[in-house]
């Protein structure tokens, strides 16, 4: 007995200096790839506790080196032995695949300036590992980091072939296909033999500092001839979708509803948007920068051109060239007539206080420099008589094939910089606060793609609205839900006799971002002050209350006659006592497969669907987006609530605050800053009214003419940037938040998207930070497959979409 302990004994190997785990930390932080240590019965068990005198397991990766491709593990009789135990397990793959002399001088560093000495060794492994990684080889994007399933497995086992080849052969690479030699008919375009380039894991996606400064210069490229047709065509598409939806508003507009009146004028502001609600008075830099402005502004010249206040009036002069002409009167009411560069294209002209008394229709006719919005008539193509508007600046050497929009400069960012416009200028015209820290890069970013893959781009718009067009939802499912929602308004009245209810409509149906097949939301409106509910505050939102309402309900349907009218008009219905207590309901009859959720008193519902509506009408990009945003974020699992992910709501609210302030200039503007009267809690719900033709009442601004497919690339990366560990954000207000000027209640939240109405936090269902950390990773991968594949497709975003001729 004592022969053999002693034996075994003399084969020990001797201790390290230090735990071998604590250099593979220093080393993977030096590389760039930290070590991640997790307990193995934690990830398999989710969370239960091992039984007791278990040996411990342990598994270490380095960071984004997915586990399939590079991992140990390790067990012991405690959390050091079983680290130490894998340690030795990620020293035997150095020891096959760098050097054994590696693995013995790795074993024997005693402080972090040895393993230092060592990393130039093992850098070129790590390398090769993220340029494998970057260029989505086998779509390993598509595996987490921990995920080891058996395709997963598969997957980084040939990634891991790939890359000790290419560490012998440095000329392999990473591509797999070719593109060939094509020719083009558009615009005779060839496509040149070009290989997938292997993207520098700097140049990575998502990979930007903190500290990145954004200079706007960099990104101001004038779009090519084949970018400008991809564009005119795509905003012809929009603008057919806007005449529809506008003749449908029409026959659904309340014969009450005068939109002149209802909307009244658009305010704007010197300091543009006010804080959040939750924010500190002090934290709103951007009041501050317009309020120097404006006092530096006083101090000046009058002939010296300061910043635009107003925006510009539009005067149209009726002649048979439907030519319209900005005014440029100064505000001495003399046109200037310099024909200086930066007197071209003042969209948002200075206005003095004695012009509001001038007749609208006045017409200051310019010389050389007339910048003139040409209607752009019949291509002869035999489709449907488009007008799309160009902005041009006429002079004697100038051609129509040359026409530029933002009044005769190539791009927004050099019209700005010319009129010496602040970045934010926005905020005091339509009341968006751009931000700054990504959208510069969005631009860069999609910019390069539409360079790249200008095909797969052109049809990703096409893709787009297809699935708008496929998917949106008819009038004539519109018009059922409505015939539905008043029958069972009439049934319901009946049971609360001595009160003054009403069953309004909210989400999707009303919002303009829903499809053919969604649900019918109602919000039964039961006033707790007083007989008659008049505004909000007048509707008390109480969990047990509601329940108490909708038990009634329920009991009412099970325990009426079949021949009773509910029985006809519902086929089966379910109470649901969630934190917010629904009933479900599935329609028959003529209202066969409609299904409902009716909650109580959730008056806020009410008030951001007329405001999501509204916005809807703006901009018809805005409804398409959110529709195949939903799709997708339903293909890949972050769009359900109940799993700890996000809601539709929050989704749809995504892409109004990136097409408020995550491009530039911005698609739509800021609702609640140009009407507060109207999208305003306090305004009576009998005032809210749907289909007014909101979009003639809006500032004249810069048009983004961008088309579906751009801005569906840059939604993807503005969001894998954002940084929602330290910022969340407002389109009430228009702007990102700051962590620290958010309430106590919401600062642990691990995304914060503020509801406009309420300001409670509308993504509250995303539990913790795991969810939070997959919903990132959701946007991430879209990323890559966009930027390492050349022709990628719809499909390969997990979308399909029957494609229209």
């Amino acid at each position: 007995m004592s022969r053999k302990r002693k034996m075994s004994q003399s084969k020990k190997p001797s201790l390290p200096r230090r735990p071998i785990i604590q250099n593979l930390t220093f080393m993977g932080t030096e590389l760039g790839c930290p070590l991640l240590v997790q307990d193995m019965d934690s990830m398999n068990k989710r969370g239960e506790e091992p039984p007791e005198n278990a040996d411990v397991k342990r598994f270490i990766s380095f960071a984004t080196i997915p586990a399939c491709c590079l991992h140990s593990k390790g067990t012991g009789q405690d959390a050091q032995s079983a680290d130490e135990s894998a340690g030795y397990a990620m020293l035997d793959f150095f020891k096959l695949y760098i050097s054994n002399g590696f693995r013995s001088k790795l074993l024997n560093c005693a402080s972090d300036e040895e393993v230092k000495e060592l990393i130039p060794q093992v850098q070129p492994l790590f390398e090769q590992f993220k340029a494998a990684i970057a260029a989505d080889f086998l779509s390993i994007s598509r595996c987490t980091q921990f995920e080891l399933t058996p395709a997963a497995r598969a997957r980084g086992k040939e990634l891991k072939k790939r890359v000790l080849t290419n560490l012998k052969n440095a000329g392999v690479g990473y591509t797999t296909v070719t593109p060939k030699k094509t020719l083009k008919n558009d615009d005779d375009d060839v496509e040149e033999d070009v290989p997938n380039e292997t993207v520098d894991p700097s140049d990575a996606p998502g990979s930007s500092s903190s500290d990145d400064i954004v200079i706007v210069r960099e990104v101001a490229s004038e779009a090519s001839p084949k970018l400008r047709k991809m564009r005119e065509m795509d905003g012809a598409k929009k603008k057919l979708i806007e005449e529809a939806t506008m003749r449908l508003g029409e026959n659904r507009r309340s014969p009450s509803l005068d939109s002149d009146t209802y909307f009244g004028e658009c305010q704007q502001l010197l300091h543009g948007p006010t804080e959040v609600y939750c924010a500190r008075p002090e934290s709103n830099q951007f009041v501050q920068q317009y309020e120097e402005a404006n006092s530096t502004e006083a101090s000046e010249d009058e002939d010296k051109e300061a910043v635009p206040m107003k925006r510009a009036r539009v005067d149209i002069e009726e002649d048979d060239d439907d030519v319209i002409v900005l005014n440029m009167t100064t505000s001495s009411g003399v046109s200037d007539k310099k024909g200086s560069e930066d007197e071209i294209g003042d969209i948002v002209d200075e206005w003095d206080a004695n012009d509001e008394e001038e007749k609208t229709d006045e017409l200051e006719e310019l010389e050389d420099d007339d910048i003139q919005i040409i209607e752009a008539g019949d291509q002869g193509n035999g489709v449907e008589e488009v007008s799309s508007t160009v902005i041009s600046v006429e002079t004697p050497n100038s051609s129509s094939d040359e026409n530029k929009i933002y009044n005769g400069h190539q791009t927004h960012q050099i019209f700005r910089e010319v009129r010496q416009l602040p970045v934010n200028y926005q905020a005091r015209t339509i009341g968006v606060v751009l931000n700054e820290r990504i959208a510069g890069s969005v631009e860069k970013f999609v910019n390069s793609i539409t360079k790249k893959s200008f095909n797969s781009v052109k049809q990703l718009s096409k893709l787009a609205w297809d699935h708008y067009l496929g998917n949106a939802q008819p009038d004539f499912v519109f018009l059922k839900k409505m015939e539905a929602r008043q029958k069972l308004f009439s049934e319901i009245k009946k049971l609360f006799p001595d009160t003054e209810i009403k069953l309004q409509t909210t989400g999707s149906t009303v919002n303009g971002c829903g499809s053919f097949n969604s649900d019918m939301d109602l919000c039964l409106c039961f006033p707790t002050n007083g007989y008659k509910g008049q505004v909000c505050d007048d509707f008390h939102c109480d969990r047990n209350y509601s329940t108490k309402i909708l038990r009634k309900i329920d009991k009412a349907f099970r325990r009426s006659h079949w021949s009773h009218p509910l029985k006809k008009i519902i086929k089966t219905m379910q109470l649901v006592p969630a934190k917010v207590p629904i009933v479900k309901m599935i329609l028959n009859g003529e209202f066969d497969g409609i299904e409902v959720d009716i909650n109580v008193n959730n008056i806020a519902g009410i008030y951001n669907s007329h405001l999501i509506h509204y916005y809807s009408l703006t901009d018809a990009r805005l409804p398409a987006l959110a529709l195949l945003v939903k799709h997708w974020a339903m293909v890949t699992g972050i769009n359900n609530a109940q799993d700890g992910f996000l809601n539709s709501y929050t989704t749809i609210l995504l892409v109004v605050h990136y097409l408020q302030c995550g491009v530039t200039p911005a698609v739509i503007p800021n609702l609640q800053y140009l009407f507060p009267h109207k999208f305003d809690r306090k305004l009576p719900l009998n005032e809210l009214l749907l289909f007014g033709d909101i979009a003639d009442k809006l500032p004249t601004s810069p048009p983004n003419t961008w088309s579906l497919g751009e801005l569906l690339i840059g939604f993807f990366q503005y969001y894998n940037e954002f940084d929602f560990t330290n910022f969340g954000f407002s389109i009430r207000s228009g702007q990102v938040i700051p962590r620290e000027n958010l309430p106590r209640d919401l600062i642990n939240s691990p995304i914060v998207v503020e509801e406009p109405f309420d300001a409670i936090n509308t993504a509250r269902t995303v539990r913790d930070v795991s969810h939070m950390k997959s919903i990132k990773s959701a946007f991430r991968c879209a990323v890559q497959i966009i930027s390492s594949n050349k022709n990628f497709t719809m499909r390969d975003l997990g979308v399909n979409v029957t494609e229209f001729d």
